[in-house]
């Protein structure tokens, strides 16, 4: 299986990990005191990936200066494969788990148990933004930033336990502005935490994430 994360993959510590995660938070509160709001969902979803998009270019500028490469995430090889099973696996076992809670909810008689956990229909302009952003680009940088860097600096002093929760409450934190309670952030986020310790390499929670996101968009097509 897998390996400790923090020995043999962690790009930085945990203080250059906070670090970046603070100058990362101070880049996004300076871009919306800057920009006018968006008026839209659509406009609001495309400033958000081209803010976000920027943020991965500049992240991996500074890791590739830094002396990051891609073998340290687990992009290539052996581990890249082993990620993309994992996060296959996991993304099978959600499904499982939807529909067999689905399933005893309306054995209970108590309805649909999906409006839940999905989002608000997409209008029919909002396709392409949500699948760019929600399906690619914000997977890609939010895995890079709370997995590959944060948690994998945090393993090198905590315990895989004691760095998923730190990690998944600033990821939760992160989404408050926009999910109300960030329960099921919460829950993705343990996920994604469990799925990288458990393959090693990157591809397993962006995998993962993307898919979940793809399903918040898609499920209210079904009630």
């Amino acid at each position: 299986m897998a390996i400790s994360i923090a020995r043999d993959r962690a790009v930085v510590g945990p203080g250059e990990a906070v670090v970046i995660l603070a100058v990362l938070v101070g880049f996004e509160l300076l871009v919306a005191t800057a920009l006018p709001s968006p008026t839209g969902r659509t406009a609001g979803l495309w400033t958000v990936g081209g803010v976000r998009a920027l943020e991965l270019l500049l992240l991996c500028l500074y890791g590739w200066r830094r002396g990051w490469r891609p073998r340290q995430f687990g992009l290539l090889g052996n581990p890249a494969r082993r990620g993309l099973r994992v996060g296959l696996l996991v993304c099978a076992g959600m499904g499982v788990a939807v529909l067999a809670t689905e399933a005893c909810v309306r054995l209970a008689g108590r309805g649909s148990f999906l409006p839940l956990v999905s989002g608000p229909r997409p209008g029919a302009g909002e396709w392409l933004p949500l699948l760019a952003v929600g399906g690619l680009i914000a997977p890609l940088f939010e895995e890079l930033v709370f997995r590959g860097v944060l948690y994998a600096g945090l393993r090198r002093r905590l315990p895989a336990a004691a760095a998923t929760l730190a990690v998944t409450a600033l990821f939760a934190a992160a989404h408050l502005p926009t999910s109300g309670v960030p329960w099921v952030q919460a829950v993705g986020g343990v996920l994604f935490c469990v799925t990288y310790e458990l393959s090693g390499s990157l591809w397993a929670p962006a995998l993962v994430h993307a898919t979940g996101n793809l399903a918040l968009f898609l499920l209210p097509l079904w009630f």
